[in-house]
């Protein structure tokens, strides 16, 4: 590891992501490699995933890695004239079981209200009853 990054940067556990746009992308194919048991052995189950804007993988490794829907809960939060609608719902589908908020916006990471944002605190709050549990 480069010695100016902190030695301790990946120690975890880590239980959750929130990830937006490209960060979707890694954080799916990552997903699918600890679920294979192809890497993280020894690392916690994730508890769940919130994907903002997010973006299914479309190389070949990603097809060949994301042939099993993916376990973790996941919220997708998608914008209804967002460029990356379509993808977003590609994404979403690779998911056991998503949660979905829509806006009306684009690209953007929305202020959340109302039904919206309550959604997204049970989904929330439900994961923390999970880790409870």
């Amino acid at each position: 590891m480069d010695s100016d990054v902190p030695s301790d940067i990946f120690k975890g556990p880590y239980y959750e992501w929130w990830n937006a746009q490209q960060g979707t992308i890694l954080a799916s194919l990552l997903l699918a490699m600890k679920q294979q048991n192809l890497i993280l052995q020894s690392h916690p189950p994730f508890k769940c995933i919130v994907c903002i804007a997010g973006i299914r993988p479309g190389a070949s490794v990603a097809d060949t890695l994301l042939t099993k829907k993916l376990q973790p809960p996941s919220l997708h939060i998608i914008g209804s004239r967002d460029y990356v609608n379509k993808w977003s719902h590609k994404l979403m589908d690779t998911f056991e079981n998503p949660t979905l908020i829509t806006h009306p916006r684009g690209h953007v990471i929305p202020a959340l209200e109302g039904d919206s944002l309550e959604k997204l605190r049970s989904f929330l709050m439900a994961r923390q009853q999970d880790s409870a549990l």
